[in-house]
């Protein structure tokens, strides 16, 4: 190159590019890495479609997450049922809500009452009656009827859902 060439090409002039220039450009950019982004996804996706679902619980039936078979020998607590052994389920209800139900000798009864709605509340003769002190109740006074609390049985079934 001679010293006139160089001359000349120091007399270039750049173009000038500004901020909004930039941004367009990496707007650009950005959609363009979206779309690529859908496509590979609706392609994947499309691959995975002979793969079975396994999955069995549905938010809509709201299936027992857990079930446990206790025993009133085995049980950690204030046993509140009649029968010996009962069936304890913790139910997922949705958006952090648990509620426990109690199957004895077949029968489905709420222990608490977010289920009352699906099941029969437990029957007074299902439930177990506490001791009276005088006029004091140990336990849960209703209808004028002395229960054994039902506070150790919905601790322990909320351990169910964890």
């Amino acid at each position: 190159m001679t010293s006139e060439e160089n001359k000349n090409n120091t007399n270039i002039q750049q173009p000038e590019v500004s901020n909004k220039d930039i941004i367009t450009g990496c707007g650009c950019l950005i959609g363009i890495l979206l779309v690529i982004g859908a496509l590979v996804g609706s392609c994947c996706s499309n691959m995975n479609k002979d793969i079975p679902d396994n999955s069995s619980t549905t938010a809509a039936s709201n299936p027992p997450i857990n079930k446990n078979l206790i025993t009133k020998e085995s049980f950690n607590g204030e046993w509140p049922f009649k029968a010996d052994s009962v069936e304890l389920y913790c139910v997922d209800l949705g958006g952090y809500l648990t509620g426990v139900k109690v199957v004895i000798e077949g029968s489905t009864y709420a222990v608490t009452r977010n289920l009352e709605e699906r099941h029969t509340f437990l029957p007074y003769n299902e439930w177990k009656d506490a001791k009276m002190e005088g006029l004091l109740c140990n336990g849960v006074y209703i209808e004028k009827q002395c229960k054994v609390s039902l506070a150790d049985t919905v601790n322990f079934a909320n351990t169910l859902c964890d």
